[in-house]
């Protein structure tokens, strides 16, 4: 799950056309923190993947693969 995560938050990111640092401040995270979800060695709370769903304008569901 965290492999399709990482997978729909970079594309998410890319799309949005956002840097890692946007991302990161937008949601109040360190931009290593930020990369560390986007590179899969670590997963977002739900409270983070809420943010970061909001930031990227899409529905946390987009991060595990259900459009």
């Amino acid at each position: 799950m965290s492999e399709m995560i990482h997978n729909q938050l970079q594309a998410a990111r890319m799309a949005a056309g956002l840097s890692e640092y946007e991302v990161a401040e937008c949601v109040g995270l360190s931009p290593a923190k930020y990369q560390d979800f986007e590179d899969g060695k670590a997963t977002p709370p739900s409270q983070i993947l809420i943010k970061l769903g909001q930031a990227l304008n899409v529905r946390v569901a987009y991060f595990f693969g259900q459009l």
